[in-house]
């Protein structure tokens, strides 16, 4: 299992600072995976906003640095490069009448009103994807991103049994070739 969690620093061992860029490479607390997180606006500017809340999108101007509709509505997007589980996400600054959407791949994990206890649990789902999306579905909602947790998917056995037979295959035919 691994934690993103976007509160503490990348070493894990304090607040995080007000960082904001383009493209951000985020390690897990154990610094052994990283994604990239990005941010997208309607309007086609690109900015994430990391600080002691957590992570959001900033669109600029007079926009809070929150994944909001205010303006331009702007989505989050967290790649992992590679396919994870999803089993739980913690948000920030839920309010009671806020209302987002959360995707993995093409897949909705959630779209309507978002839970104010800002805890999500898929333990017991199979949601399985690279690339994380939020966003939100009115201009009067906002949240930020402060946690998720992963388990980094390992190939299925069919795809090993595949690859350790060819490998077998060469290192026979190799053999074969220096008996010859």
């Amino acid at each position: 299992m691994f934690t993103f969690d976007f509160f503490t620093d990348s070493d894990g061992d304090g607040p995080a600072g007000e960082i904001e860029g383009f493209d951000v490479e985020w390690y897990d607390t154990t610094n052994t995976i990283s994604l990239i997180a990005s941010g997208t606006t309607s309007s086609g500017a690109r900015a994430v906003d990391i600080d002691r809340f957590g992570i959001g999108v900033d669109g600029g101007s007079f926009d809070n640095d929150d994944i909001d509709g205010s303006g331009p509505d702007e989505t989050l997007w967290l790649d992992f490069g590679m396919d994870v589980r999803v089993l739980s996400i913690t948000l920030e600054n839920v309010t009671s009448n806020d209302d987002g959407f959360i995707n993995l791949d093409a897949t909705s994990l959630l779209s309507g009103d978002l839970p104010n206890s800002e805890f999500l649990d898929f333990t017991g789902d199979n949601y399985v994807g690279s690339v994380l999306s939020f966003g939100v579905l009115e201009s009067n909602d906002d949240y930020k991103v402060r946690k998720v947790k992963i388990y980094k998917q390992i190939p299925d056995s069919g795809s090993t049994f595949i690859l350790m037979g060819l490998g077998l295959t060469a290192l026979a035919f190799v053999a074969r070739r220096k008996i010859a």
